[in-house]
């Protein structure tokens, strides 16, 4: 059975050697319409926020490193959906898959405007999608911009913000249940991720329903 506490000091290891870019390029990763799929970058900016917390790391500049990762990240969409995602992959089993995802971001963007950018970040990889629309749609890159950060402002403020909080309550939890507590973080951590690979699989691949 591989040593826990040593695979939690090389991650932290990391963290102090290359935190910042790893925050950076994980919030980028995970706001992709491919890559997000499969790497758990919103995981990596968490983490982020526990070794804020621990001293390790500075707040501010996690928040501002996942605020900009997700903005380039929802732009790259953006950029996709502008010069022909449609065409690039049309006919191909991605395609398939993508298309129910785009269809209900388009009906989305159409019944909730501006306020679509901020209600997507809380519904799992919709934001990704929407991007995608705003760029098939031609929405001017400005407006797409103002919009995308302003929603990818508040995410992230809520988002780090909470694993800063959270985290103060994980050495408690280690002490109470001894040796056993990183076992169980690190277990949580790993259902976490893998729920959430579940769910946006399934979404992308369910059937667009009419309304």
């Amino acid at each position: 059975m591989p040593d826990i506490q040593t695979f939690l000091d090389a991650v932290r290891a990391a963290y102090l050697d290359w935190g910042y870019a790893l925050v950076l390029v994980g919030a980028l990763l995970e706001n992709t319409i491919l890559l997000g799929l499969v790497l758990p970058g919103g995981t990596i900016v968490l983490l982020g926020a526990v070794y804020a917390q621990q001293g390790a790391m500075s707040l501010p500049l996690v928040l501002l490193l996942a605020w900009i990762g997700m903005v380039l990240g929802t732009s790259c969409d953006y950029l996709l959906g502008r010069y022909g995602v449609r065409r690039l992959l049309a006919g191909t089993r991605l395609m398939a898959k993508l298309d129910p995802g785009l269809a209900k971001a388009e009906r989305y963007l159409e019944r909730h405007g501006p306020w679509a950018f901020l209600l997507a970040h809380f519904i799992g990889h919709t934001r990704s999608f929407l991007a995608i629309t705003a760029g098939t749609s031609h929405l001017p890159y400005r407006r797409f911009l103002l919009y995308e950060g302003i929603a990818a402002l508040v995410w992230n403020s809520a988002f780090v913000g909470a694993g800063f909080v959270l985290s103060e309550n994980v050495e408690q939890l280690q002490r109470l249940l001894s040796g056993g507590g990183v076992i169980v973080v690190l277990v949580a951590l790993v259902l976490y991720v893998g729920n959430r690979l579940l769910r946006r699989r399934r979404r992308a691949g369910a059937p667009v329903r009419s309304m």
